[in-house]
């Protein structure tokens, strides 16, 4: 049995059927800040942890930061981010 929350799996696999060959390298940035905006900061960096192995209090720090910062810095890709994801059953409103 899978111990990770319900929701965690969830994003994941929201993620993985957006990009079934993984993240590409060029858009890590935007995919993250996409979905810091519909998850908490700690959720994000859990989300981080998964997706990329690093430490949850590593991805914390480091990216939760970053993913604010380029949520405005890139919004018309992160808009085109969330619109993939959404196709997947992502829903940044959700509980």
């Amino acid at each position: 049995m899978d111990a990770r929350p319900a929701w965690l799996r969830e994003v994941l696999a929201q993620v993985r059927a957006a990009y079934p060959d993984g993240i590409p390298a060029g858009e890590r940035d935007v995919v993250f800040a996409a979905l810091w905006e519909g998850c908490s900061d700690r959720n994000f960096a859990l989300v981080v942890e998964e997706l990329t192995g690093v430490d949850r209090l590593v991805a914390y720090g480091e990216h939760v930061v970053a993913a604010e910062r380029n949520s405005r810095r890139l919004r018309a890709r992160v808009d085109e981010v969330h619109a993939a994801l959404a196709e997947h059953g992502w829903d940044p409103d959700a509980p």
